[in-house]
């Protein structure tokens, strides 16, 4: 008789938890010849996965599908590698055009400028690109696809250095006499 056939006996409480221990004692079982791993043993380790996230889409645009792995910070005057993915290419004419934040450089892993590329119909195209960023502040890799005459732009944001905009005043503080403080600047000539 199996250990399942005495289950009803159990009281009603105790069903779920005598399933989940049975499901734990089975996996374990597969770990090791008595179910229990040395202390000096230690998992087996598996390379990160990139973090590939979808970029928004519009309908009606080229139909190529953007993915893009980014690391999490990007410092200025430092190169970092990025990856983009596209996929759902069905014509021969597929391209993607690529503009970098201003002032950044971006390259190939082989330090050849990158602007415009031919996208292979029929397959998922990954390229790894080396981005160095100029400035701090939350900055965007303007991506364009087309094929069959139909065009996408879509934003690949980039985080570089804290990520907020470094803003420097050109003119001076002032406190009105309500409180309000206020910096006036030039009005700009054409």
């Amino acid at each position: 008789m199996n250990g399942l056939a005495r289950l009803p006996r159990l009281p009603r409480l105790a069903r779920p938890l005598a399933f989940a221990l049975a499901a734990a004692l089975a996996s374990t079982a597969s770990a090791g010849s008595d179910g229990i791993r040395p202390p000096n043993a230690t998992a087996p380790s598996k390379p990160a996965a990139p973090r590939w996230t979808d970029a928004a889409a519009k309908h009606g645009g080229s139909g190529i599908r953007l993915r893009y792995e980014v690391p999490a910070a990007l410092q200025a005057g430092v190169p970092a590698e990025l990856q983009l993915q596209f996929s759902g290419i069905g014509a021969a004419d597929a391209r993607v055009e690529l503009r970098a934040p201003q002032g950044a450089s971006l390259t190939d892993t082989s330090g050849n400028a990158v602007g415009s590329v031919a996208l292979p119909a029929g397959r998922t195209t990954t390229l790894r690109l080396r981005l160095t960023p100029a400035l701090d502040g939350l900055q965007t890799l303007d991506v364009f696809t087309s094929q069959a005459q139909r065009l996408s732009a879509q934003s690949v944001p980039l985080k570089v250095g804290s990520g907020k905009p470094d803003l420097k005043t050109m003119g001076k503080p002032q406190t009105m006499p309500d409180g309000e403080k206020v910096i006036s600047l030039p009005a700009q000539t054409r």
